[in-house]
């Protein structure tokens, strides 16, 4: 009865900690079968991979928190986990959206092995982990979802540099993404292209900061619709 009460007291926890090791295993899978398909050196150049990563190193420190706190019965987790956690989600649930709408129809092979574990499995066990993982006792305010557009700004900056000192980002391309290619037959502000063309980078950069935000801001009104109640219990405790 006492492991009983235990599973069902801390079944949160427990299912985050499952889905956490998933996230480490999968992710570190999918970066593996890239590299060795790749064997260019360009893996940790995408973002891609950058956020499979990220969102695996976080979730790797996480599970040592959720152990210290299952055998202890203290609090580990810093004050900014909600706001990395948002972040680090916002950035993986891109790389999933992205693949999903933009790349996959444009990809002779999308279903392999890599692209399945880094741009599907772990973007969406990355946001279910999110809300298994939020802290009720410090909940994220209204402006926190504006952290979430560190990321792509910072790949912003990191790829321009790439392209302009002509970074071999593999198979001969000095950019690591079609809508990344200032070069292209639209440059940075044209129109009228083909495919993923039809307008250029400075436009994709916009939509894709819009998107951020909205996915930063759909996950903290989630949080805030299934959380609320539990953060007034835990203020008048």
């Amino acid at each position: 009865m006492r492991v009983l009460n235990y599973l069902v007291s801390n079944i949160r926890d427990i299912l985050g900690l499952i889905v956490k090791v998933c996230v480490v295993v999968l992710a570190s899978l999918g970066l593996f079968y890239m590299d060795q398909l790749t064997q260019e050196g360009t893996t940790f150049l995408y973002f891609t991979n950058q956020s499979n990563l990220a969102i695996a190193i976080l979730c790797g420190l996480e599970i040592v928190f959720v152990i210290l706190e299952m055998v202890t019965k203290k609090r580990y987790f810093p004050l900014v986990h909600n706001i990395v956690k948002l972040v680090i989600t916002v950035a993986i649930a891109l790389t999933g959206l992205i693949f999903m709408t933009v790349l996959l129809p444009t990809s002779p092979d999308p279903f392999k092995i890599h692209n399945v574990l880094t741009h599907m499995v772990v973007p969406l066990l990355g946001i279910i982990d999110f809300f298994l993982s939020y802290e009720t006792s410090k909940p994220l305010k209204k402006w926190m979802p504006l952290f979430s557009c560190i990321p792509p700004l910072y790949y912003l900056v990191f790829a321009s540099i790439g392209y302009v000192n002509h970074w071999d980002f593999g198979g001969g391309n000095n950019y690591p993404y079609p809508f990344l290619s200032w070069g292209s037959s639209v440059g940075a502000f044209g129109f009228g292209g083909p495919g993923i063309y039809f307008m250029g980078s400075f436009y994709w950069i916009l939509l894709l900061l819009a998107i951020v935000l909205f996915l930063s801001y759909l996950f903290y009104a989630l949080s805030f619709l299934i959380f609320k109640p539990h953060s007034k219990v835990l203020k008048k405790e």
